[in-house]
């Protein structure tokens, strides 16, 4: 198909690499930590990265305003519309954020990004209709596989936990 396949509660789509990459990454960071850790900070995700509109942020937060919107430079799709994840860790609101988050955010990211390639190269195999095709979930790489339940180890990088750990789910087409 000429791309890489993202779907989860946020969105489902087939993207060029790049596009992938940037999205993929942005999911990392709203799913790994946002969801969970900061329910009181809005995170809104945007083509470049994560707009993160924390209590003390200004009216405008959003899409639109670079020093909002987060991500790893070597992922976002378009570096001048984001400021660096590194920088993120400064602010207020992200004082739960764990002193590794962006090393935990980059292998996550990484992990993303070699999933796409996988596919790109044919690593793993075309869709043809009668399996699901491989899929990135915001977290976690599902390779190609028949219809129903799969079982995969939930990675290093999930919570910042080292230990492996079981996540049962249901990949459907």
């Amino acid at each position: 198909s000429g791309g890489c396949r993202i779907a989860n509660n946020v969105m489902e789509a087939v993207l060029p690499r790049q596009e992938f990459a940037s999205a993929a990454c942005t999911q990392c960071l709203l799913f790994i930590y946002f969801l969970v850790n900061n329910p009181k900070d809005r995170p809104y995700p945007c083509p470049s990265g994560l707009a993160v509109c924390g209590e003390s942020s200004s009216p405008g937060c959003g899409c639109t305003t670079p020093q909002h919107v987060y991500n790893l430079p070597d992922y976002a799709l378009h570096r001048n519309e984001t400021t660096p994840l590194s920088e993120l860790i400064h602010l207020k609101e992200m004082d739960s954020l764990p002193v590794n988050y962006e090393e935990i955010i980059r292998s996550c990211c990484s992990a993303a990004v070699s999933c796409c390639d996988n596919t790109l190269m044919g690593r793993d195999p075309t869709h043809d209709g009668s399996e699901c095709p491989a899929t990135w979930d915001g977290w976690q790489c599902y390779g190609r596989s028949p219809v129903g339940p799969v079982r995969a180890t939930c990675p290093h990088y999930i919570d910042g936990h080292r230990e492996v750990q079981e996540k049962e789910g249901t990949v459907t087409d």
